[in-house]
């Protein structure tokens, strides 16, 4: 089998879950309720905190992902022009099973901000990643990260 030097494809940046008008009027009333309390309890700053975290929120679940290009080689991995070497890196996970429309690569650094990363698997092969991510990368099967989880279960 030949050798392969870099590994190239590109994925949207997240998984766009098409939110209905029902999850905004339930989110929007969620969050007006958390900034009626937060003005209640005399807390203003709180309560304006709440009703621009929640606008960008939503702004930022309607908006469709953008497609970025990745590329895995023996520098380390590059997602949307941002290289991250591999001895930033600790181990990564391929999940592809019935949680998830496409393949997913876990990646962990040893960077406090961005303990994971997720990447799609939308135009390769994941067994073609994992072959070619051993070579640099242990094989380390986790769970996803209980933020991701959160996300996830609440639609984002």
């Amino acid at each position: 089998m030949e050798k392969i030097s870099t590994l190239t494809w590109h994925a949207h940046e997240y998984e766009n879950k098409e939110q209905g008008t029902d999850w905004y009027w339930a989110f929007g009333i969620v969050a007006l309720t958390g900034a009626i309390v937060a003005v209640v309890s005399g807390n203003i700053l709180f309560a304006i905190l709440i009703i621009l975290g929640s606008l960008t929120l939503a702004f930022y679940t309607a908006r469709v992902p953008n497609i970025i290009p990745i590329e895995i080689n023996e520098r380390g991995i590059s997602i949307d022009k941002t290289l991250h070497p591999h001895n930033t890196l600790e181990s990564f996970w391929i999940v592809d099973d019935e949680r998830y429309i496409t393949p997913h690569l876990f990646i962990t650094s040893d960077k406090f901000f961005l303990p994971t990363m997720t990447v799609l698997l939308e135009d390769t092969q994941p067994e073609t990643v994992r072959e070619y991510l051993s070579n640099y990368l242990d094989e380390e099967e986790y769970n996803e990260p209980f933020p991701y989880k959160v996300m996830e279960y609440l639609g984002f």
